[in-house]
């Protein structure tokens, strides 16, 4: 049976985590996917992680260090996802695999929502789209690792004894450069969205999490 690999990497964030588990667990078929929590915390640590380091190792190192282990099982693809991300309660994985079994995708994404915030722009991942398949896929120029799942053709050809291919762009930008030299495509999804709460939620120096307005056009309450 296909399935797919997903990672969530807690920093700092152990309420909107275990959140983000519980959704998955949830509405996600289990037999569809693999999870791995990996706890890159110092202060406000997770206690269900699969794997908990003492302090921040950073975002790609964690993401390399997952994808090598988890290459040699042969997923249909690896799903990275931020943990102060909200989902719907609904069922991902199926539209995942029904894209993923299409060979010619190197990058799948699903639609981002960002939050509103005085002087920041609006942020789209819609870049220079052409329709492939019906209005709601679209050809895309980049993918954010925000919510990035890299299929099992990419992963098998990334040159991860090359230190210096994945770490002189960063993750997201040398496997987005990975996909084009192998001609494989970068997709985007409308079927599945995701608010990503980012760098435009903070935390206040009694622990509290504040959190920046959503656009208006996204119904939160359909999020969990």
């Amino acid at each position: 049976m296909d399935k797919i690999a997903i990672l969530i990497i807690n920093h700092e964030t152990p309420e909107e985590t275990q959140r983000l588990i519980t959704t998955i667990q949830t509405h996600f078929n289990p037999d569809n996917f693999d999870l791995t929590v990996v706890d890159n915390s110092l202060w406000y640590p997770l206690e269900q992680a699969d794997i908990s380091h003492s302090y921040n190792k950073g975002f790609d190192q964690v993401v390399i260090d997952w994808l090598k282990e988890s290459k040699s099982k042969d997923y249909l693809g690896y799903w990275t996802l931020n943990s102060d991300c909200l989902l719907k309660p609904k069922d991902y994985t199926e539209t995942i695999i029904k894209y993923l079994k299409d060979q010619r995708i190197g990058l799948l994404s699903t639609l981002i929502h960002e939050p509103k915030a005085p002087g920041w722009g609006d942020s789209s991942p819609l870049q220079n789209p052409q329709n492939i398949k019906s209005d709601t896929d679209n050809i895309i120029g980049y993918i954010d690792f925000q919510s990035a799942i890299i299929s099992r053709s990419l992963l098998n050809s990334f040159p991860f004894n090359n230190d210096l291919v994945y770490f002189l762009g960063g993750l997201d930008v040398d496997f987005n450069l990975c996909c084009e030299t192998l001609g494989l495509l970068k997709v985007l999804t409308q079927e599945l969205e995701l608010i990503h709460l980012g760098a435009q939620s903070y935390r206040e120096p009694d622990g509290s999490l504040v959190t920046m307005k959503i656009d208006e056009h996204v119904d939160k309450e359909e999020f969990e």
